[in-house]
């Protein structure tokens, strides 16, 4: 075989070696490319919902309130807000929600009714914008919704995220996370303790031999 064969043959072989790497590399940086972009749209999406304040002390027949924060990653205009909110309607009970309350935009359109809410500890507030050009983006303070405690307890008030939902102007639904969606309401007395039983102390009986009258020896108990 002549040197020129050889050169040729060569040449043939680092040519499909360097056109499968291509072929390969265009392919990674496609595939980095999409993954790249589909990481910006959920970031676009992401919401976090949140309550404050996280922790609150009360006593009975007092009354609290608690407020919701949403928080936009993107620049997205937010078109409504629709809020699943649970509780423990043994310790708190849930005061009427007052629909003339705005926050940053946003109009109170419907809600579950206060004597079904605390029936089943749970209700549901739907916030949408007055408009478009007024939507509210970023950071958005939800108004607050106040309870009134009816029993000495301590027990949270948390976000339901998956029965939650926030909807953009465009339509496109918002990728709910969570971001201390729990509010914690304490009404425990400080100092309270709960009762102990009481030691039980066995007394054993003590015998003393006594001499009766008689000369016969009788036994007494005492304690």
């Amino acid at each position: 075989m002549s040197k020129k064969k050889i050169y040729v043959g060569s040449i043939i072989a680092a040519t499909a070696v360097l056109a499968v790497l291509t072929v390969f590399l265009s392919q990674n940086i496609s595939t980095q490319k999409q993954e790249t972009r589909t990481q910006a749209t959920v970031s676009d999406r992401e919401i976090k919902l949140s309550l404050f304040p996280k922790s609150q002390k009360g006593s009975v027949e007092e009354r609290i309130s608690v407020a919701a924060k949403i928080v936009g990653i993107g620049n997205r205009k937010i078109a409504s807000v629709l809020l699943s909110i649970r509780f423990d309607s043994s310790h708190l009970k849930l005061q009427s929600i007052d629909p003339s309350k705005k926050a940053d935009g946003m109009s109170f359109l419907k809600g579950t009714d206060s004597e079904k809410a605390n029936n089943q500890g749970s209700f549901k507030i739907l916030y949408g914008a007055e408009s478009e050009n007024s939507a509210p983006q970023g950071v958005v303070n939800l108004p607050s919704f106040s309870f009134e405690i009816i029993k000495e307890a301590k027990s949270d008030v948390s976000i339901v995220i998956s029965e939650s939902q926030v909807i953009f102007v465009d339509g496109v639904n918002g990728e709910l996370k969570e971001d201390g969606h729990s509010a914690i309401i304490d009404s425990v007395p400080t100092g309270t303790h709960t009762p102990q039983e009481p030691t039980s102390v066995e007394i054993s009986p003590t015998v003393v031999e006594t001499i009766s009258p008689t000369g016969e020896i009788t036994p007494t108990v005492s304690e």
